[in-house]
């Protein structure tokens, strides 16, 4: 696949490095770092960008635009970000199922090569970068975009690909005259990773822990943190993401996740989330008969306990329900 560091391939036995907990930087004055970043943070508030839709490896601009402003000064555009509609959500579907038959056959050893070259890379060049784009974007001071953006996200990339290994080396007892074996696969399909506005490290998070294992991704990132996650973003490029592997899809969120939840190839507890939703959505419509049952058949006065008792349980079910709902168009 273009781009991916294919001299990997003859090195599958290759221990993986123990992580440590990337150290958090001071940026008092005077510091190499608070140089870095007070000159990145310039740069960036001083352009505005576009943001596109990348799928497959490819820009995609639909000239369907939303502005990201400083939610410090909402009158700062930092970018125009292009919005996906049904025909990116599919081209999405798709390039993630291409990429998987490739992808999910490469060695533990050749994906964690990717990300723990990311980590390097956050560590390093792209750290005040993604450090000013959260604090511009986010509204983060210095210190929470230090200990958010880049020293939680590189240990997510680092720690992670050092707990796939653990998972791999997990293996069943074998008994005499008999090897057993536990072969990891990457699910079939694609996973939906639904990105939150709050930490630029769970957004670089939740789409890469599943293609550390193999998975292919459709990542929908919160508009809110957007211009920081496409940051992440480039920087997995730059790592050597193969195309298609993490397919980078801003737009409405109702819309694209009302088209990728019902999607036959999507992957994960989705299956689960739509169980619960059919689950609860029974004994609301129940309750709802009963108490129309209820005032057909008796007074008011005498209906008053029982819609009292089905009160509680009827706010129990619609709270879980929107519980749910929020995993799925958030």
């Amino acid at each position: 696949m273009e781009g991916f560091p294919g001299y990997i391939s003859q090195m599958n036995s290759a221990k993986i490095p123990t992580p440590l907990n990337e150290p958090v930087l001071s940026y008092v004055p005077g510091t190499r770092e608070r140089t870095e970043l007070k000159q990145a943070l310039q740069d960036l508030s001083s352009r505005q960008i576009e943001i596109p839709i990348v799928i497959g490896g490819k820009e995609i601009r639909t000239g369907r635009t939303v502005d990201t402003v400083m939610p410090h000064d909402h009158g700062h555009i930092l970018a125009r970000v292009h919005q996906a509609g049904t025909e990116e959500v599919q081209a999405a579907v798709a390039a993630a199922r291409d990429a998987w038959h490739d992808w999910s056959r490469r060695s533990l050893t050749e994906r964690a090569a990717v990300f723990l070259k990311a980590a390097d890379l956050l560590a390093t060049r792209w750290r005040a970068m993604v450090n000013a784009a959260t604090m511009l974007g986010q509204s983060k001071t210095a210190f929470q975009a230090e200990i958010d953006a880049a020293c939680e996200l590189i240990d997510f990339w680092r720690f992670n690909v050092h707990y796939a290994d653990r998972i791999h080396a997990e293996q069943p007892i074998s008994s005499a005259g008999i090897w057993n074996a536990m072969d990891y696969r990457g699910l079939e399909g694609f996973v939906y990773a639904i990105t939150p506005f709050n930490f630029t490290s769970i957004g670089g998070n939740l789409p890469t822990a599943p293609a550390i294992m193999g998975c292919t991704v459709v990542w929908k990132p919160a508009a809110t943190a957007v211009y920081s996650n496409y940051v992440v973003f480039r920087v997995l490029q730059e790592a050597g993401l193969p195309a298609g592997v993490v397919n980078f899809v801003p737009g409405p969120a109702t819309l694209i996740s009302e088209r990728l939840v019902g999607d036959r190839h999507l992957d994960g507890p989705i299956g689960w989330i739509r169980q619960q939703l059919r689950l609860v959505q029974r004994p609301l419509d129940a309750l709802g008969q009963l108490q129309l049952l209820a005032l057909g058949r008796h007074g008011l006065g005498e209906v008053h306990q029982l819609r009292d008792e089905l009160a509680e349980a009827v706010a129990l079910l619609e709270d879980l329900r929107r519980r749910v709902l929020l995993l799925g168009v958030r």
